[in-house]
């Protein structure tokens, strides 16, 4: 009993001595690592990207983005759990971690517990695009999958992807029969559409923003409730005749647990700031973001909501097909 007595109060003298090291040391005084569990070519890490640009002035150090893409996000967020909590190192966390939860036999952190939140960046709805001449509206396209069961494809990004999960609540809510094809990096699903590989895709703007705009792809609909304020002539799903679904993506910064209080308010102070510049919203928007700094107890709030919705979208799923997502 003494002995356990002993080694504790030695681990708390090691705590209390690490959080007075913190505490001293100026902050901060070296780069600051953000990491993303997303592709180079990805939207997000495009206004990572621009947010470490603007924030370096405000903070006076660089600040370095370091894509690590793969495993439902679970490569990045095991980098960024297992990372040294001293505000060095944050990262990306977002809908497809959630999703992680209920879509993967073991993951080795807990989104709700093991990271401490700093701020939501942004949210965007999501599109259906085809580069097919055959579907000219979303309704063409479900009139005809509905008519031949089994020989479309739909191109998403990787399972657990807010997409991906479109594209299951897509053939549930439509009564269709089609194959999910969940593709590595958003280039690729770009690729796959305009391959023919896939008969229509479902991601973000941004990915899809060059092919439509050169002709190749065709917006069909929307993935949210509401149309997107930078595409006001593209239909809902809804509107489109798919009702029922309603989905968007988002995402925030994480510390690993433990991060001093001081430090994880420095950052989301000067982060807001940044998301707060005009000029950063207007050229967000032109991309399809909407903006939304928070504070560190909204954006909680909002991962704990979205692992459960991501729950009852995945268990509703399973129970009508038990072969997927």
């Amino acid at each position: 009993m003494l002995r356990t007595l002993r080694l504790m109060l030695a681990i708390l003298g090691i705590l209390a001595f690490t959080t007075s090291v913190y505490a001293q040391e100026k902050y901060p005084s070296q780069p600051i690592k953000i990491l993303s569990p997303f592709g180079p070519d990805s939207a997000s890490t495009g206004i990572l990207r621009r947010l470490g640009r603007d924030l370096e002035p405000l903070i006076g150090v660089p600040v370095v983005i370091i894509n690590q893409p793969g495993g439902m996000g679970v490569v990045e967020a095991g980098h960024l759990r297992s990372a040294n909590p001293d505000g060095y190192t944050i990262g990306m966390l977002a809908g497809i971690h959630a999703a992680s939860h209920w879509l993967m036999p073991e993951v080795p952190y807990d989104v709700r517990k093991d990271f401490q939140p700093i701020t939501q960046v942004a949210q965007f709805a999501n599109l259906v695009v085809t580069a097919d001449p055959r579907f000219r509206t979303l309704g063409d396209f479900v009139a005809a999958a509905r008519a031949a069961p089994g020989v479309f494809n739909v191109g998403t990004m990787q399972v657990g992807s807010p997409d991906y999960l479109t594209a299951h609540l897509l053939k549930k809510s439509a009564g269709l029969k089609f194959e999910v094809v969940a593709y590595k990096l958003p280039a690729d699903v770009v690729t796959g559409a305009l391959r023919g590989d896939t008969q229509i895709a479902i991601q973000n703007y941004f990915t899809f923003q060059g092919a439509m705009g050169e002709g190749r792809l065709r917006p069909l609909a929307v993935t949210t409730a509401q149309r997107a304020p930078n595409l006001p002539d593209i239909p809902t799903l809804q509107e489109a005749g798919v009702p029922g679904v309603d989905t968007k993506s988002w995402f925030g910064l994480y510390a690993p647990a433990g991060t001093p209080k001081e430090r994880v308010d420095f950052l989301n102070k000067n982060i807001r700031k940044v998301l707060a510049n005009p000029a950063f919203i207007e050229w967000a928007a032109g991309m399809g973001f909407d903006l939304k700094p928070s504070t560190p107890d909204a954006l909680a709030a909002t991962m704990l909501r979205d692992v459960e919705l991501q729950g009852e979208v995945v268990r509703a799923l399973k129970a009508s097909n038990p072969k997927g997502p």
